[in-house]
C-alpha cells in the first residue's frame, strides 16, 4: 500500500513538518486529490511512500502549488423590492443568496449600475452573511423615466490577482422579485 505525507513549504531553510494526509492507499487507486488548502498560492511538498509488508517505507517527493483562482460566485442571488408607501418612489431591497464555503473567502460585494451603465460598488459583506437590506433606495432616472436599479454580487477571496487587484468571482445579477 501507499501512504501520503504533506508539508507546507514556507521558504528555503524553513523546516518541513510532514503529516500523514492519506494512509492505506491501495495500488489500484491511481490518484489522490488534496483539497485542504487554506488559500491560493500555497506550495506543499508531498512524500508518497510505498510501504512493504514489514512497514518499511520507500518514498518520492513531489512539490505542487495551488493555483490562484477566483472564488466561485454566489448562487441564487435575489433582490426583493418592497415599496414603503403608496405613491412613494423610495423602496427597500431585501437581498438573499446561497453562501460560498471556500476556506479563503473574505466576503461579498454588492454592486449596482448608474444611469451611464457604470458599475458602482455598494456594500461589502462578511463571509457568513447571506442576506442584507438596502433601505430607502431611489429608482434610477434615465431619460426622464424611472427604473428599478439592477443589482449584482461577487464573492472575493484573500489572495490578490497577479495584477494586485482583489480576486473576485464573476458578477451574478440578482433575480428581481417585485
Amino acid at each position: 500500500f501507499f501512504r501520503i505525507y504533506a508539508a507546507i513549504y514556507e521558504g528555503v531553510g524553513q523546516p518541513l513538518n510532514f503529516i500523514i494526509i492519506k494512509d492505506n492507499l491501495t495500488r489500484d487507486q491511481l490518484f489522490f486529490v488534496d483539497d485542504n488548502f487554506p488559500h491560493d498560492d500555497i506550495t506543499k511538498v508531498y512524500r508518497v511512500a510505498a510501504v512493504d509488508e514489514f512497514g518499511v517505507e520507500g518514498f518520492n517527493e513531489i512539490t505542487a502549488t495551488s493555483p490562484n483562482v477566483p472564488p466561485a460566485p454566489p448562487e441564487d442571488f435575489q433582490a426583493i423590492y418592497s415599496f414603503r408607501a403608496f405613491g412613494n418612489v423610495k423602496h427597500d431591497v431585501i437581498f438573499t443568496w446561497k453562501g460560498n464555503t471556500e476556506k479563503d473567502l473574505t466576503g461579498y460585494q454588492i454592486y449596482t449600475r448608474d444611469a451611464q451603465d457604470n458599475l458602482i460598488p455598494r456594500r461589502i459583506l462578511k463571509p457568513g452573511e447571506t442576506s442584507t437590506t438596502f433601505f430607502g433606495e431611489d429608482p434610477l432616472a434615465v431619460g426622464g423615466e424611472l427604473f428599478f436599479k439592477v443589482y449584482f454580487i461577487t464573492a472575493f477571496d484573500d489572495t490578490p490577482t497577479p495584477e494586485g487587484n482583489r480576486d473576485e468571482s464573476e458578477l451574478v445579477e440578482a433575480l428581481a422579485i417585485y
